[in-house]
């Protein structure tokens, strides 16, 4: 269900943003404990993945997707609830949605030979290429409380679980931020010199054929620097409301690049 960004809402928004102005957002980079943090989290997912487990849908959400509805939801790692990340925010959402009109073999060969296209993704091309491996470079383009632009670079890799399932795994091995992107005074920073507004990304998507097309479930999950006390409750629902319009805009460009 998709809520516009009501007028109550958008001055919150105005509130944080105006807050945000006068807090220092430079950041470092993640500290040990935030990384530990992190690795422990997304640990279980890899664990779950990698013995066989993909993203999954409840039999009411799955029912939801196949009739054609777009889903954007909260999820969670197996095995635990999200943990406390000193100096760091886990973002983890699932999404879902039915491509109509088209088989796996033919959704999976073009996602392994084409850059993906997505509202937030301003750039894209294959850096390398190895059968189900690739390396993407990609530039992101973050719009939260503020906006962000990266460069970063993705290892993804793609297996068949079974004839008519098949997964995948993205994860962010390289992001730089990019300063007044797109203009004549364009700067990247240097590793470790970001705002803190995206650490590290991983995204993992499960891949099932259905009568009349493929469905797909992706998991997203982000660190980010933690968010100041004094605008957490403001700016938690803002957040989870950007959060989710992303995942809904996500799965609907890709609907739309295999729409038939």
């Amino acid at each position: 269900m998709r809520e516009p960004l009501g007028q109550p809402r958008r001055a919150m928004v105005a509130v944080v943003v105006a807050v945000c102005a006068v807090l220092p957002l430079e950041a470092a980079g993640p500290g040990p404990e935030t990384l530990a943090a992190w690795r422990d989290y997304v640990g279980r997912v890899d664990a779950a993945f990698d013995q066989g487990g993909a993203p999954a849908l409840t039999e009411g959400a799955r029912r939801t997707v196949l009739a054609g509805a777009v889903l954007a939801e909260p999820a969670m790692a197996p095995s635990g609830p999200r943990p406390d990340v000193p100096g760091g925010t886990i973002q983890h959402w699932r999404g879902a949605v039915l491509l109509r009109g088209v088989t796996l073999e033919v959704l999976l060969d073009r996602l392994q030979r084409e850059p993906p296209v997505q509202p937030d993704i301003l750039a894209s091309r294959i850096i390398e290429r190895d059968g189900p491996r690739q390396r993407l470079y990609l530039r992101l383009a973050r719009r939260a409380i503020v906006s962000a632009t990266y460069d970063t670079e993705h290892e993804v890799s793609y297996r068949r679980r079974s004839a008519g399932t098949a997964a995948s795994r993205s994860v962010m091995t390289r992001v730089r931020e990019v300063d007044d992107a797109g203009t004549p005074g364009e700067t990247v920073r240097a590793d470790g010199e970001d705002r803190g507004l995206l650490w590290r990304l991983n995204v993992y998507s499960g891949y099932e054929a259905v009568p009349g097309g493929v469905l797909v479930v992706i998991e997203s999950i982000t660190l980010s620097r933690a968010v100041p006390a004094l605008l957490r409750p403001v700016a938690w629902p803002i957040i989870r409301h950007v959060a989710r319009e992303s995942v809904e805009r996500s799965l609907d460009a890709l609907r739309a690049r295999f729409a038939r």
